[in-house]
């Protein structure tokens, strides 16, 4: 496992602080947020070898965070395993859940089913993730908040006509808002530049959006000297990079560091 952003805690030795931990299949996140006031005061963001288990992983960050010199206060974990699907509440039936998913993503005695509920769009999140995670979130941090982070960043993106790529080590989360409706909020796999723009395109072929029409808001692993963003730049003419949140503050030392890299981290602490 090799660190891909190490941004030290910048914060007193009494400070309240809170951890948010986002995992995913080849990546775990930590952001330390104070409480008063609410501010991220610092960051870490780790990529896992193809070759590592995900338990391996997980155990090693949450003892490193058992270890770490501030004892948060509260720990909220957010998953971002690519395993999820969207049901408006009027199609859902709680019974059919675990069918939809093996249906979508193959059976898999190894992961347990989860379910997150979004008020303000009527729609249910069912995912899975490893039964060995959820077993050491419930040893390490029983009392910790679970989601999925798709669960919160369709209700940050919910207006208007856009299209969101959120760019993480090897993988993408593309999410598509069409006249203030949902379309899509799926992960993709790539190895190069032409892989993002091939699915991003895509979507917008299948949907019916204008790429040099449409902005397209790119969050994560991407700046603008970038060639991912110079590439794109040949099929989008409006994109936004994403970088902070007002209902969240950034201490210094991460606004002059790799603050668009953590944008997508941002959005789901602002959520808190």
């Amino acid at each position: 496992m090799k660190k891909g952003i190490n941004i030290p805690i910048h914060a007193g030795d009494k400070a309240q602080l809170y951890v948010l931990i986002e995992i995913c299949e080849n990546g775990i996140s930590l952001v330390w947020i104070s409480s008063h006031p609410k501010e991220i005061v610092g960051a870490e963001v780790f990529n896992i070898d193809p070759n590592e288990k995900i338990e391996v992983a997980v155990q090693t960050i949450f003892n490193h965070i058992k270890e770490a010199k501030h004892t948060p206060e509260k720990i909220n974990i957010s998953f971002n395993f690519k395993e999820s699907l969207l049901i408006p509440e009027k199609h859902f039936d709680d019974s059919l859940n675990k069918e939809m998913l093996n249906l979508s993503y193959g059976e898999n005695e190894f992961m347990t089913m989860k379910t997150d509920y979004l008020n303000n769009l009527s729609v249910y999140n069912i995912y899975r993730i490893p039964k060995t995670v959820e077993e050491l979130c419930q040893h390490y941090f029983p009392d910790a908040l679970t989601f999925h982070s798709t669960t919160k960043q369709i209700q940050i993106e919910s207006d208007s006509t856009h299209l969101t790529c959120i760019v993480f080590y090897q993988r993408i989360k593309i999410i598509l808002f069409k006249e203030g409706a949902l379309q899509i909020a799926q992960q993709y796999e790539y190895k190069t530049q032409e892989d993002v723009a091939y699915h991003l395109l895509n979507i917008c072929e299948r949907y019916n959006v204008s790429p040099a029409e449409i902005k397209l808001r790119l969050k994560g692993l991407v700046v603008k000297e970038s060639k991912l963003y110079e590439y794109l730049y040949n099929y989008f003419l409006d994109i936004n990079l994403s970088s902070t949140n007002s209902k969240v503050a950034l201490t210094p030392h991460i606004v002059q560091q790799t603050k668009y890299f953590l944008s997508h981290l941002i959005d789901l602490a602002s959520c808190e």
